[in-house]
C-alpha cells in the first residue's frame, strides 16, 4: 500500500501493519504519483521535477526532462502502453516511453497553461486554462465543445465508460455527451453556495473529492 502526503511517500506493509518512509520531498510538494508495473517502482511529479523511486538501496533518481531540467512537474499519468506523460504547467507535454526515450509535444499557444493530464488508458487529455486538448495523430488538438464551453478554464477533464466527458472548473463540474460534445444540462447539481465554501481540485471515476488547500 502506498500512502502519499503533500511532501512524503510511505510504503505500508499490510501483513506486518508497519510502514516506512519511502521519499521526502524536503519542502517541495508531491503533486502526483504514478505506479509502474510493480509496486517496487513509482513515478512522482514533484516540485523538484520527475522522480523515480524503486525498492533498491540506490532507489531515488531525478529524471532530466529535455528543455526543462528538473523544474517542477504538476501532473503525471501512464497510458496502456506504459508511456509516462507529464506536464509542468506550461504548454509543454513530455512523453517518456517504456524504453526510456523522451518526446516533447506542445499545446497550441505558447502561453497555454496545462493544469492536468488524464487518460482512460488510450485517450490522453490535457485540461488547460484555454479549453481541453486531446492527443491525436501525434499532436494535441482542442476538443470542440459546444455551448460556449470551447475556451473554458478546465482544471481537470476525464472520460468515463459511458461516453461522457467530465470537466472540473473553478465554479462547477460540467458533463458532456461525447457523441456531439454538447453539455448535458442538469446532470450535476452545481449549487453556488457549495462552490463558495468548498474548493475541489480533482475528480476521478466520476466522483468529486473536496481537498483542503
Amino acid at each position: 500500500l502506498i500512502i502519499a502526503s503533500r511532501t512524503k511517500i510511505y510504503a505500508y506493509d499490510l501483513r506486518r501493519k508497519t510502514y516506512r518512509q519511502w521519499y521526502d520531498a524536503q519542502g517541495a510538494r508531491v503533486r502526483g504519483l504514478c505506479p509502474a508495473d510493480s509496486l517496487s517502482l513509482l513515478w512522482l511529479a514533484t516540485g523538484k521535477g520527475l522522480v523515480k523511486l524503486s525498492a533498491s538501496p540506490s532507489g531515488l533518481s531525478y529524471i532530466y526532462l529535455p528543455q526543462s531540467g528538473n523544474r517542477f512537474v504538476n501532473s503525471i499519468i501512464a497510458d496502456s502502453s506504459r508511456n509516462i506523460w507529464m506536464s509542468d504547467g506550461s504548454n509543454t507535454i513530455w512523453r517518456r516511453t517504456s524504453s526510456g526515450s523522451i518526446q516533447i509535444f506542445r499545446l497550441p499557444g505558447k502561453n497555454t497553461i496545462c493544469h492536468s493530464l488524464s487518460t482512460d488508458g488510450e485517450r490522453i487529455l490535457a485540461a488547460t486554462a484555454a479549453g481541453i486538448y486531446q492527443f491525436e495523430d501525434g499532436r494535441f488538438s482542442k476538443i470542440r465543445l459546444r455551448g460556449g464551453a470551447l475556451n473554458m478554464n478546465a482544471q481537470k477533464a476525464l472520460y468515463d465508460d459511458q461516453d461522457k466527458l467530465w470537466v472540473l472548473t473553478l465554479e462547477a463540474i460540467r458533463v458532456f455527451d461525447v457523441s456531439n460534445m454538447t453539455e448535458i444540462a442538469g446532470f450535476i447539481q452545481n449549487k453556488a453556495d457549495f462552490w463558495k465554501i468548498n474548493k475541489i481540485n480533482d475528480i476521478a471515476n466520476t466522483i468529486a473529492t473536496a481537498v483542503e488547500e
